[in-house]
């Protein structure tokens, strides 16, 4: 049970690297293919999600990521959109035009081990 327990939390960071990574590359396709088709954040869903950040990213010349504080909980209840963790860390953003940090927490879910982790809620939080 420990060594799945690992298994299932560096799946998850390492899924976490690859979105901030995608999204570093201003590749929006790659950053947006890490959403769940199911995503809710604030007012969006994924089709106002995908115009808004394709939007955002298309005026930056570069983007920098740093996460740390980094937390992530098993949801032992199964959701609707299949097993599902919470992740949450401290969010460095810094672009061409903008520049911040926050706290963030990603709901990710996959319908089965074999399947990849998708994000189906960001939220930013306060601080």
């Amino acid at each position: 049970a420990q060594q799945e327990q690992q298994q299932l939390l560096s799946s998850v960071q390492q899924t976490i690297n690859n979105w901030a990574n995608d999204w570093q590359s201003l590749n929006s396709e790659a950053y947006l293919s890490h959403y769940h088709e199911k995503f809710r954040s604030g007012k969006y869903n994924l089709k106002g999600w995908k115009r808004y950040k394709t939007r955002v990213n298309s005026n930056k010349k570069f983007i920098n990521i740093s996460l740390t504080q980094m937390s992530i909980l098993h949801d032992p209840t199964l959701w609707q959109a299949g097993e599902t963790v919470v992740a949450e860390f401290v969010q460095g953003y810094e672009s061409s035009n903008y520049k911040d940090s926050s706290r963030k927490r990603l709901y990710l879910a996959r319908e089965n081990a074999q399947q990849p982790w998708k994000i189906l809620i960001e939220e930013s939080l306060e601080p």
